[in-house]
């Protein structure tokens, strides 16, 4: 046994002699590797498997444009400013917006994968307290968007969808896009919201058929506002509804059925559009809810029954009496009072 202060006098000449251990340097791309273990799918879920092919093209577009860097607080910040500048200031390629910049809220969702991936990163290697993401603040006026006057349809061109979605020789038929057609017509009802509502949300065994709009009836919760949780009374075409809700029921639990529902959100929306525009070649996702809205002004109904049976949101009406309605709405007699004005809204 050596003594004491041998052992220490070879121990000060080990670190002073040997080469010091090298620091593995983490890439960005690493990142990747450990979210996509994360997100993974497994089975045959569509859903899943389209989601994880979205957050993919997203990581690459993110690296596309930033490259591959070293993860130093330095090259994070730097990365994140590049990425905002590309994104704010390149014109959309696609969609109803091409040509305009896009908007802070599809800013943000871009920024979503790549900030989620780097952080599993970070967070895999422990590096929390030295490493952060700081993402340049959103600028909602800087790039200001075209303001776009949205398409409603005339009372005529309403009973043209109609007629199109009924007509079972038409290319698009499907009994799916006639119920949701049908839905959307009088309940100013988006594409999303039917997509993700689930078939308890459809009351049809009521005195007053109804439709529920709420996050325990929605297959992903959460809605765009608190304003777009409502109850609202099916008048046009009732019976053709429920022999259409019937049809569609299986054990996929959701009101559209198991086919439909297989369909990506986007995909969904793409179906319901195309039906949509060969009434009008300018109609959009919103052409329908737009419509009832026409048609409530017409009818010259108050503002309260249209945020509160319709889900507008407008000026962010908070009254009390305003959700006294919304509270109220599966009453019996406030369901007849709400049907015989949609009836007019409708006629």
């Amino acid at each position: 046994n050596k003594p004491l202060h041998v052992l220490v006098q070879e121990e000060a000449y080990r670190l002073l002699t040997e080469e010091p251990e090298q620091k593995v340097e983490l890439l960005f791309s690493q990142a990747w590797d450990l979210y996509k273990k994360e997100i993974g799918y497994a089975g045959t879920d569509k859903a899943a498997q389209r989601n994880y092919e979205r957050a993919e093209r997203d990581w690459k577009r993110f690296m596309k444009i930033v490259g591959e860097r070293p993860l130093t607080q330095s090259d994070l910040d730097t990365a994140f400013q590049r990425y905002y500048q590309h994104l704010a200031t390149t014109p959309l390629k696609s969609g109803p917006n091409k040509g305009d910049f896009a908007s802070a809220e599809n800013i943000k969702r871009r920024q979503t994968v790549p900030t989620a991936a780097l952080n599993t990163l970070i967070e895999f290697h422990n590096l929390g307290s030295s490493l952060k993401i700081n993402k340049p603040r959103l600028r909602k006026d800087k790039f200001p968007r075209k303001t776009k006057k949205r398409k409603s349809f005339s009372p005529e061109e309403q009973i043209q969808f109609i007629s199109i979605i009924q007509d079972q020789q038409n290319h698009y038929y499907q009994s799916w896009i006639e119920l949701c057609g049908l839905m959307m017509i009088q309940t100013g009802a988006i594409s999303s919201e039917l997509y993700r509502m689930l078939d308890s949300a459809l009351v049809m065994d009521h005195e007053i058929p109804y439709v529920i709009f709420s996050t325990a009836h929605n297959s992903k919760g959460g809605f765009k506002t608190k304003e777009r949780e409502r109850v609202v009374p099916l008048v046009v075409q009732p019976d053709r509804i429920r022999i259409l809700v019937n049809e569609l029921k299986d054990e996929s639990g959701r009101a559209i059925g198991k086919y439909a529902s297989s369909l990506s959100d986007s995909s969904f929306s793409i179906y319901m559009k195309k039906v949509m525009k060969q009434v009008h070649p300018d109609a959009t996702a919103y052409t329908l809810r737009h419509s009832v809205k026409y048609n409530c002004d017409i009818a010259q109904v108050p503002d309260s029954f249209v945020k509160s049976v319709l889900g507008w949101s407008g000026d962010r009406d908070t009254s009390e009496m305003t959700q006294y309605a919304r509270d109220s709405f599966r009453e019996t007699e406030r369901l007849k009072s709400v049907a015989e004005t949609l009836k007019i809204v409708n006629a």
